[in-house]
């Protein structure tokens, strides 16, 4: 929420090379990479949460987010939906 974009993607990144399945970390590339409009990016890490995760839910995983203010919620829910997420 901070824009700081190209930051948390390399974050993501080198959390991933640390666990490779740690969920949290491809569910918020996806996110970050929509948020950039890097479709192909957003599309690609969308796909590795669905490996990981074959039950994944939008619905769900916005649940457990402890957003106060009811528009980053809708945002992060509008750019999981936008990489392609369910």
């Amino acid at each position: 929420m901070t824009k700081r974009h190209k930051e948390a993607i390399t974050e993501f990144k080198r959390a991933i090379q640390a666990s490779a399945h740690y969920l949290e970390c491809h569910v918020s590339m996806a996110c970050t990479y929509s948020l950039m409009d890097r479709g192909n990016d957003a599309e690609a890490a969308a796909s590795e949460v669905i490996k990981i995760d074959p039950e994944f839910s939008v619905q769900n995983y916005a649940k457990t987010l402890p957003y106060k203010e009811k528009g980053d919620l809708n945002c992060v829910i509008d750019a999981l939906r936008k990489a392609g997420l369910k």
